[in-house]
């Protein structure tokens, strides 16, 4: 799938175009997966895994509180 291609799951995002890159690190989690795996497994420790796990906190945050408020309204209704 287009995930798989573009999250840098076979190959490093850094091989892609730097539009493509910006929009993989903006919007795919897997992206964000890959980094933190491959610096844990190679035992690089770096401030791409800080800004990473920021990004899966922020975006499961975010959407935790935009499911239940819809889910609230959805059963209110």
């Amino acid at each position: 799938t287009p995930m798989f291609l573009f999250s840098g799951t076979f190959f490093p995002i850094t091989v892609l175009p730097d539009a493509i890159q910006y929009i993989a690190l903006a919007i795919l989690p897997l992206a964000h997966i890959v980094i933190i795996n491959r610096a844990l497994t190679l035992g690089v420790f770096s401030f791409s895994i800080v800004t990473s796990l920021l990004w899966i906190l922020a975006t499961t945050t975010i959407f935790f509180f935009v499911s239940i408020k819809l889910m609230k309204r959805r059963l209110i209704v």
